[in-house]
């Protein structure tokens, strides 16, 4: 079920950056944009694009999804968009309106896209900015999302053995990940509640894990699950670390 304070205080982040930029609307059309800003719901067609099937378009005050007809019905029904105070602007599938829609839904006025589109200004630095402070109810799902990581990966890791592809251990990995609906630097200043990736360097060795910055220090949300733990202690704070050796 979608939170709708969630999702009414990443409304208010977008339009107070359409303030601050002397914006008349913002269009997202990246799949992972419109995740963020509907709470986890898809507008993906295809797992291989970056762009999604249904833009998103905030003005001050209205709130569009622009999809073909084919399309509709799904992001309807299935997504339930319209229950967070969307209006469902369609066009035919083979005319495409997309444009058109959006030019006329803005009185085209001046609108920031989160990826390079006619008639618009790329903002999608900003775009990005807005999501690297996690709400509190996506840092409680970035935990989920670190433990079933944690046991994809150490599923998968026992059943490696010498002469598999790697394109087959992936594969494997990627049937658990999906199952869950998981997919698999910046010189940016890091925000309360960012999620990175950290990769501590250790020559000849590949350890990479999902850290959540916090003012009291940074919180490991992939812990080990089925392998043994190592701990060490490094000014104050505990590191937990799989104990990839043993099997």
């Amino acid at each position: 079920m979608t939170n709708r304070q969630e999702v009414n205080e990443k409304k208010a982040r977008v339009r107070d950056l359409m303030a601050r930029l002397n914006l008349d609307a913002v269009l997202l059309r990246k799949q992972c944009n419109f995740s963020w800003l509907t709470g986890g719901h898809l507008n993906l067609v295809g797992i291989a694009t970056e762009m999604g099937a249904a833009p998103l378009l905030l003005t001050p005050e209205k709130e569009y999804v622009v999809c073909n007809n084919i399309e509709a019905p799904r992001i309807e029904k299935e997504e339930r968009i319209l229950e967070q105070g969307y209006e469902l602007v369609t066009y035919t599938w083979f005319e495409e309106q997309e444009r058109e829609l959006i030019e006329g839904l803005t009185k085209k006025g001046r609108v920031g896209s989160d990826s390079p589109y006619p008639g618009t200004e790329d903002i999608s630095h900003h775009i990005s900015q807005l999501r690297y402070s996690l709400t509190s109810w996506e840092v409680e799902r970035y935990k989920e999302v670190g433990l079933l990581a944690s046991k994809a990966v150490e599923a998968t890791a026992t059943t490696i053995e010498p002469g598999d592809k790697e394109c087959e251990v992936i594969g494997r990995l990627a049937q658990r990940l999906w199952a869950n609906r998981v997919n698999f630097n910046t010189p940016d200043i890091v925000q309360e509640n960012q999620a990175l990736c950290w990769n501590p360097s250790i020559a000849g060795t590949k350890s990479e894990d999902t850290m959540l910055a916090t003012s009291k220090g940074p919180v490991l949300l992939s812990k080990p699950v089925q392998y043994p733990i190592l701990e060490m202690g490094i000014e104050g704070y505990t590191f937990q670390r799989p104990g990839i050796l043993e099997k």
